[in-house]
């Protein structure tokens, strides 16, 4: 890459954008995850979601709870696609972290993904002493959807 495109991000997406959705694709589509962009981060997670494999799953597990947080839902939906399963229990560690902003990730993470196995973790989220932290896990129990566990895990 040229040292202009290196400095404009428009550039930048257009690569991201323009590479062939095959395997060959896949070490420039990592290097992409650490731009300081976030739509070109975007940009690759979308690509990732049609052509990553495991390996692209376990690398986008470690950005899972310390990515931008506008960018979880991203990398969330890009874990579901790819079918892993071992997202989880990743988010699920997370709800328990002293840091706020990996408890709020991770409460989202667990709504993006959908899995059943989460309420009861994100039930007991609901009396975080943080408001945000309350609302992220209350959210994460709504995308789950309306099943027995969710409205057993929310009832007084």
């Amino acid at each position: 890459m040229r040292r202009r495109e290196r400095a404009d991000p428009t550039a930048r997406l257009r690569r991201v954008r323009a590479l062939p959705p095959t395997p060959a694709a896949l070490p420039e589509l990592i290097r992409a995850l650490a731009d300081p962009s976030t739509d070109i981060v975007s940009a690759a997670l979308t690509a990732l979601a049609h052509i990553g494999g495991a390996a692209e799953a376990e690398h986008l597990r470690g950005m899972l709870l310390t990515v931008d947080l506008g960018l979880v839902p991203d990398v969330a939906a890009t874990l579901r696609t790819l079918g892993d399963r071992a997202a989880v229990p990743a988010a699920v560690a997370g709800l328990a972290d002293s840091s706020l902003g990996t408890r709020m990730a991770a409460a989202t993470v667990l709504g993006v993904l959908g899995d059943p196995a989460a309420v009861a973790p994100l039930a007991a989220a609901l009396a975080d002493p943080i408001a945000g932290v309350r609302r992220c896990a209350l959210t994460a129990l709504a995308q789950i959807g309306p099943a027995p566990d969710v409205e057993a895990a929310c009832a007084p």
